[in-house]
């Protein structure tokens, strides 16, 4: 059966999976060997929680029909059963966010590398959206 790229679209667009900050924060610091000012924020994907629902089950949207024709279902997504650790804080409700302000002081050149590193992955992430549109 052929894999419907528009769900696949989707579920890589979702807020859940796609790329977040606060990892791309970690993987610079380890490419470069030095460490960028940082302070602790609420988890952007879970809002704290710690948790939310996993993305296979809801990326594409539910509508009431979805949990009318299954009111087992319904309950169960409610409750949570279809939750999974939140996959930006790993459960610890934060994440750590760049201190621009201090960065800008005490190693503009380091947060400047930063920025275009983060400019590097959103240039990469959009070249990868306009090849799954195309059909790659």
């Amino acid at each position: 059966m052929p894999m419907n790229m528009d769900l696949l679209f989707d579920f890589r667009n979702d807020h859940r999976t796609c790329r977040k900050v606060s990892k791309e924060v970690k993987s610079f610091e380890e490419a470069y060997g030095e460490e960028l000012p940082t302070y602790k924020i609420v988890c952007p994907t879970c809002n704290g929680t710690g948790k939310h629902v996993n993305p296979a089950i809801d990326c594409n949207g539910l509508s009431h029909a979805d949990f009318d024709c299954d009111p087992d279902f319904h309950e169960s997504y409610m409750r949570g059963d279809y939750d999974v650790s939140c996959y930006e804080c790993g459960g610890n409700n934060v994440v750590d966010s760049v201190d621009r302000e201090k960065a800008k002081r005490d190693c503009p050149e380091l947060l400047a590398e930063f920025d275009d590193w983060m400019q590097s992955a959103a240039e990469s992430d959009a070249i990868e959206a306009a090849e799954r549109r195309m059909g790659a």
